[in-house]
């Protein structure tokens, strides 16, 4: 009962933690992405044409309804984008929780989770609101994992239901971008699954009609987004096997140290002024507790117990690797460290501890070097975490006080030069942004309510 009411209080305090955060970093004005997203949705908020062209399962369609209601009840504000993230990453703080304590893991374990989890090297993403929805399917994706690995220790038919069901609202609806690394996760599991009980016909089936439920939505998603144009300010042009050839270093650079970010973020290691080999040291520590937790999992045959650790391990790489794919075209091997990416990198940090959680459940006293690197790494995980935290406390005040600017040129827009809205709002069209912000006025939404 008390484990029970310690994963409802902490997750509870965490989005407290989260809305404090959010109210002393943040003002309720639009910028970055919001410019986009006004001027493709908001001329008619109730309009469905943005979704009838066939890159609609780009746009995330989840989105749609949720505009409605931002705009309905709350005159489009971007601090109610900020709660919604804040929210999701909280119920999957209570996800994994739940799973800790299924599994009679220790206390210091689920602290640790959660002080990962509620890190706030994730500060880019949780100020911009226009990200809420990849929270949401963060969120989801944890359901999966744990439904899945549930299902494995108990045949229960609702489990199937919900395990068919789920990936196609999630890829169809939520995931957008972020449906790569889950499918790809998935599938490799179902796979896994059949392979794991000896290719038996029941299971067989089960995981085949697993697959398509995942597989259909997914190349329909892909099909969508070969239909989508995306804008990408300061990007080469070069194509990537011409980028391996000429700029390999920087590539492996920038998938190395992408690594790093898990223990500071990049915000702090620039404050403290690390150099380049010490972010390089930060980077292989993280690499090497990767390939400790996936030692532990094959040595100790952990997926047989259960696979969700393992699942999060997978599903983590799989995000060093995308987003390398993906921004190794801005050539700045800096750029998977930021802040942006932390949401995506953090499960796989969780299934490194998860691992070592299981490990340290062994009784087996001959492996005490392997149980002080153990502890060792998720006291590098926390204090790094806790460290970026507190930095991160400290310069809201400056984050809000760049908000308010922002809030002040909107409400004179018309006096500004397009120059100025360039360089305030972060937007990379000037005269764009302008735009934007006059749909806002005549509709008296967000700072003009």
């Amino acid at each position: 009962m008390l484990r029970k009411i310690t994963n409802l209080l902490l997750p509870l305090l965490g989005f407290l933690f989260l809305s404090a955060y959010i109210r002393a970093a943040t003002v309720n004005v639009i910028y970055t992405d919001y410019t986009r997203l006004v001027l493709t949705y908001l001329e008619n908020v109730f309009s469905i044409k943005p979704y009838m062209g066939l890159d609609s399962l780009t746009r995330m369609p989840i989105n749609y309804l949720q505009r409605i209601v931002n705009v309905v009840f709350f005159r489009y504000s971007t601090s109610f984008d900020m709660l919604l993230g804040a929210l999701c990453l909280s119920l999957t703080a209570f996800v994994i929780g739940k799973y800790i304590f299924d599994k009679g893991y220790s206390m210091w374990i689920y602290l640790a989770c959660m002080l990962i989890v509620f890190s706030l090297n994730k500060w880019e993403m949780l100020t911009n609101g226009s990200g809420w929805v990849h929270f949401l399917a963060i969120l989801l994706f944890v359901c999966h994992f744990y439904i899945f690995d549930k299902s494995r220790e108990f045949k229960r038919r609702k489990y199937e239901f919900i395990l068919r069901f789920l990936p196609v609202f999630t890829v169809i609806l939520v995931a957008g971008p972020y449906s790569v690394a889950y499918t790809a996760t998935m599938l490799l599991f179902y796979c896994f699954d059949i392979y794991l009980n000896d290719f038996d016909r029941g299971n067989m089936r089960k995981n085949v009609k697993r697959i398509l439920y995942i597989f259909i939505p997914f190349c329909l998603y892909m099909i969508s987004r070969a239909y989508s144009v995306e804008e990408h300010a300061g990007a080469t042009t070069m194509s990537f096997s011409e980028g391996l050839r000429t700029k390999f270093p920087v590539i492996l650079s920038l998938f190395v140290k992408s690594f790093s970010s898990m223990i500071f973020g990049e915000e702090w290691m620039r404050a403290h002024g690390l150099g380049e080999g010490l972010v390089l040291m930060l980077s292989f520590i993280v690499i090497i507790a990767y390939i400790f937790a996936f030692y532990i999992n094959v040595r100790y045959k952990v997926y047989k117990y259960t696979m969700l650790p393992l699942i999060l391990l997978v599903y983590g790489v799989f995000n060093y690797i995308l987003v390398t794919l993906a921004r190794w075209i801005f050539l700045k091997d800096t750029y998977g460290m930021s802040s942006r990416y932390a949401l995506q990198y953090h499960l796989g940090i969780v299934g490194i501890v998860l691992s070592i959680a299981y490990f340290m459940s062994i009784k087996e006293k001959s492996k005490k070097l392997m149980r002080f690197a153990a502890i060792g790494f998720i006291l590098i995980f926390v204090s790094g975490n806790l460290l970026t935290t507190n930095q991160e406390i400290e310069v809201a005040k400056y984050r809000k006080e760049n908000f308010i600017k922002i809030r002040e040129t909107a409400l004179n827009f018309e006096k500004e030069s397009d120059a100025t809205l360039k360089k305030v709002f972060q937007y990379h069209d000037g005269a764009r942004t302008r735009k934007a912000l006059k749909i806002l006025k005549d509709r008296k939404l967000n700072v003009f309510k």
